[in-house]
Order: C-alpha cells, then sequence, then structure tokens
C-alpha cells in the first residue's frame, strides 16, 4: 500500500510539473516590437520569448541581419562568413551520405557477384568444362582487335562546339525541369483553390482567423508620416483612403499629407509595440480542427483528390 501511495505521489507531481511547464510556455508573451525610419531606410524588428531567454533580431540597416539567440547561443542566418560555413557543412555531409552509399552499393554488388559464382558441389561435378578452340583464336583476330580498341581510344574528340552544346543541352534541361516545377506547382494550386471552393473552407477560416488577429493586434502605434505625391488630387484620394482605415487614426500614429509639394516622397518614424501568446495560437488550430469542412478539406489535399 505504501508503495502505490509513493507511485501515485510521485505521478501527480510529474503531472503538475507537465501543467506547469504548459502553463507556462501558453502563456508567457512573445512581445514584438518594429522600428522604422522611412527616409533613413532603417528597420528594426525585435521579438523576445520567456523573459527574453529566446530572443530573435532583424535589422535592415547599411546589411541586413537575422540573429536568433537561444540562452548563450547565436545564430546570424544573413552572416556570409557563417552561411559559407553552413554550405561547407552541408557539403560535407552530402559527400559522406554519398560515399556511404557507394560503398554499400559495392558490398551489394561483391555479394551478389559472390552469390552468382557460388555453384553447389553436386553441380560441378556433372558439368562438363568446355573445351577452348585454340586453333580459333589466331594472331590476326588478336591483331584486329588490338586495332579496333587503339582506334577507339585515340579517336580525337571533335574540337570545338563539343562544350558548347553540352552546356547549351545541360541549360535547357535546368529551364525544361524548372518549367516543369512551375507546371506542377500552378497545377497544385488551382487544385487546392478548386477545393476551397468547393468545402466553403473561407467562410470557416475567416472569422476564427479575424479572432485570431484582434488578438494579437499592435497595442500601440506611434510615430509621425509625412508623405506626398506630385499631384495634389492624388494625394487627397490617398489620405481618405487612410482615413477609412480604424488601425490609423485609432492610434497615436499622426499621417500628415503635403499637397503643396510637386514631387513624391514619404518619410518619418514608426514605433510599433505588442504582444502574442500561443495559447491563441492553439485556440485558433484546435477551433479549425473541430470543423467538419475543414478535416474534410485536409483529407481531400492529402489524397490528391
Amino acid at each position: 500500500m505504501v508503495i502505490v501511495l509513493a507511485v501515485g505521489k510521485t505521478v501527480l507531481v510529474l503531472l503538475l510539473i507537465l501543467v506547469c511547464i504548459a502553463a507556462v510556455l501558453l502563456l508567457a508573451p512573445i512581445c514584438y516590437e518594429l522600428d522604422l525610419d522611412l527616409e533613413e531606410k532603417r528597420a528594426d524588428v525585435r521579438a523576445s520569448w520567456l523573459l527574453r531567454l529566446v530572443r530573435f533580431r532583424f535589422r535592415m540597416e547599411e546589411r541586413m541581419e537575422a540573429v536568433l539567440s537561444v540562452l548563450f547561443f547565436r545564430r546570424d542566418f544573413l552572416d556570409p562568413e557563417e552561411k559559407k560555413k553552413r554550405a561547407q557543412k552541408k557539403a560535407k555531409r552530402a559527400a559522406r551520405k554519398r560515399e556511404k552509399r557507394i560503398r554499400q552499393e559495392k558490398k551489394r554488388k561483391k555479394k551478389d557477384q559472390k552469390q552468382r559464382t557460388e555453384v553447389p558441389a553436386s553441380e560441378v561435378s556433372g558439368m562438363e568444362t568446355p573445351s577452348v578452340a585454340s586453333e580459333d583464336i589466331t594472331s590476326e583476330d588478336i591483331a584486329s582487335e588490338g586495332m579496333d580498341s587503339g582506334g577507339m581510344e585515340d579517336s580525337p574528340h571533335p574540337e570545338g562546339g563539343s562544350g558548347r552544346e553540352s552546356g547549351i543541352r545541360e541549360s535547357l534541361g535546368k529551364l525544361a525541369d524548372a518549367a516543369g516545377a512551375a507546371l506542377g506547382y500552378a497545377g497544385m494550386f488551382r487544385r487546392i483553390l478548386g477545393l476551397v471552393r468547393k468545402y466553403e473552407v473561407l467562410s470557416v477560416v475567416w472569422p476564427k482567423l479575424g479572432k485570431f488577429l484582434r488578438r494579437i493586434r499592435p497595442r500601440k502605434i506611434a510615430g509621425r508620416i509625412v508623405f506626398g505625391l506630385d499631384d495634389p488630387a492624388a494625394t487627397g484620394k490617398l489620405t481618405g483612403g487612410i482615413a477609412m482605415v480604424p488601425l490609423f487614426y485609432e492610434t497615436e500614429l499622426v499621417i500628415s499629407p503635403d499637397f503643396e509639394t510637386d514631387e513624391t516622397y514619404i518619410r518619418g518614424t514608426v514605433t510599433v509595440r505588442g504582444h502574442i501568446l500561443l495559447l491563441h495560437a492553439l485556440i485558433l488550430v484546435v477551433g479549425l480542427a473541430r470543423e467538419k469542412r475543414i478535416r474534410a478539406f485536409i483529407g481531400a489535399v492529402r489524397k490528391g483528390k
């Protein structure tokens, strides 16, 4: 009885730990920030999670940077040196896999050849060794074979356009493969679009997706933007269109049109702050998975119907 109680307490403690970990992962906000300078053409996007234990930063200034940091580990996806190192490691792994595949193929061929050459003793005793008619093979035949093989080895390759022709053929082959892949993707896109219309996916997805977007919307949008077009009438139309979007006029973002300029320009700074909860993404996924039409659509896509 004591052992059963001890095991039960251990299981409950483990379940409690798992629940706490899941709650932390789902309820810890992913904070995102955006700082944009339109005149200097600078952009800085930052995201952090779990008290900044996981960080990501994308910066575009003199050169682009995309840095992911997890605890003390850091990786820049756009650094030329790191990209070169990753390419070299990938090439080494591919070479090792290719060598391993070649060795396995050689072993398989040797095994097959050994099995073909091994003949049971009963069959060997019953077999007669064929006599070789040595008189049939004359020195003239050997000389003629040597001339044929020598002629084939020493025959010069046609100079001139052989290299160019092979390059052209290779380029045409690549173009044909690219065109075939593009046609395949286009056909797949048309098929998926037809399935979307057939199962009325948008009517199911859009309400749930709208709720998700409202939950992860930026909590702060601030800054000042000044713009102008070479035609004052076009500037007025664009200003009217912007005024119809609540995202712009319900925030601290100040947009000032310039009707007196005779050139097209835009300058200013924008700051965006917000956060995302993984719980909201989980609610979206579970809500979509519970819809019968979504499940039917996914099944049709997998079956290729």
